[in-house]
């Protein structure tokens, strides 16, 4: 049996927990271990109510504390201990997304002898705001990832910080997308460039301030945003400021319904700021938009540089406004790299490398 202390809501966004729990709950019992509930993350756990796992038996769910603090952090260290004691005798492995939450029952687990699966999948230090928090990750992530049986880590950049502390047993997965939840589409050609469209959860190294000005400079072609965080308000000012008609906001949209969206405009963005969060980001969306036929115009990360066959990736402001130039002139690019960019699609089909690599791996 698997104990999985998940970074995120059992009935929030679909995510890379969900699918690894959905995964191994079609052989075995699988404990989900929410997160404790916190003020400043109301948004996600109202977008997918309808979450129904097959033997996945969810803990914690209720919990809620009013801030994130370090108070937070010793409350949910306890709850999480607490929980995977009474089901110390019944699990085999422990899986985790991080020692944020859980570190003492992730050590708890290895003096039991348990198998400890980690997957990390950002960059904690780089994401997290407080400097104690910081610190504290610091201090943890190296015994974090020593301590580990097994590393799976979702960027090139991620997959460094880990061998400078484990050489062995680390394992560099990218995200994929499961095509079997996907339905077949054929590709269609762009006569005209119509929309651009973004999909996300607008966090701050999203740099929607280039969105705006890619609104106002090109007047005719739609510029469509679905998502909502920190930045979604500021989109909405500027957006009435600057009288943006073509700059159309979304709040969250069900999956199923945006991926439709999605397939009726010409071509993608992904407009991060490039940082160290987002050099460690290897953006899901991107092969959802693969799936439908849609290429991506994106920032120069180093985790998408990759791609540079598939993808249209940008260095500045500049490039980004001659780019979109370019295209509206030569539509045609925007088909080839398409086809291009679908081509690549079975090298992240999640379900095929779930049970033909990772799960190999996790049981080995």
């Amino acid at each position: 049996m698997f104990f999985l202390s998940s970074a995120i809501w059992y009935n929030a966004i679909w995510s890379h927990n969900h699918e690894v729990a959905n995964l191994l709950s079609k052989k075995w019992k699988v404990y989900w271990l929410d997160p404790m509930k916190v003020k400043w993350y109301p948004h996600f756990e109202k977008i997918n109510n309808n979450v129904n796992l097959q033997n996945v038996e969810v803990l914690n769910q209720c919990l809620f504390y009013p801030k994130l603090s370090i108070w937070y952090i010793i409350k949910a260290e306890w709850e999480s201990l607490k929980n995977f004691w009474k089901l110390r005798k019944k699990v085999d492995y422990f899986v985790n997304y991080g020692p944020l939450w859980n570190f003492l029952a992730f050590l708890l687990a290895k003096i039991l002898r348990k198998k400890v699966i980690s997957f990390y999948v950002d960059d904690y230090i780089a994401l997290s705001k407080n400097k104690l928090l910081k610190i504290w990750l610091k201090f943890i992530l190296p015994i974090w990832f020593k301590l580990s049986d097994k590393v799976f880590v979702t960027a090139k950049v991620l997959e460094k910080q880990v061998k400078k502390y484990k050489k062995d047993n680390v394992y560099y997965f990218p995200n994929w997308v499961n095509l079997n939840k996907l339905e077949k589409y054929k590709p269609e050609k762009v006569d005209k460039l119509k929309s651009i469209w973004f999909v996300w959860a607008l966090w701050n190294w999203v740099d929607w301030k280039i969105m705006i000005k890619l609104a106002q400079r090109f007047k005719d072609i739609k510029f469509e945003i679905v998502g909502d965080w920190e930045i979604f308000d500021y989109l909405k000012i500027e957006k009435e400021k600057n009288n943006l008609e073509n700059l159309i906001l979304y709040w969250f949209k069900p999956h199923k319904e945006a991926l439709e969206i999605i397939r009726k405009t010409n071509i993608t963005i992904i407009p991060f700021k490039v940082n160290d969060i987002t050099d460690a980001v290897s953006p899901v969306k991107l092969f959802e938009y693969w799936s439908l036929w849609k290429t991506s115009i994106v920032s120069n990360t180093l985790e998408l540089q990759q791609f540079d066959k598939e993808l249209f990736i940008y260095k500045n402001e500049e490039e980004l406004i001659d780019l979109i130039k370019d295209l509206i002139k030569n539509t045609d690019k925007v088909y080839e790299k398409a086809i291009l960019s679908n081509n690549r699609l079975s090298d992240f089909d999640w379900w095929w490398k779930l049970w033909n690599d990772i799960l190999k791996i996790i049981l080995s």
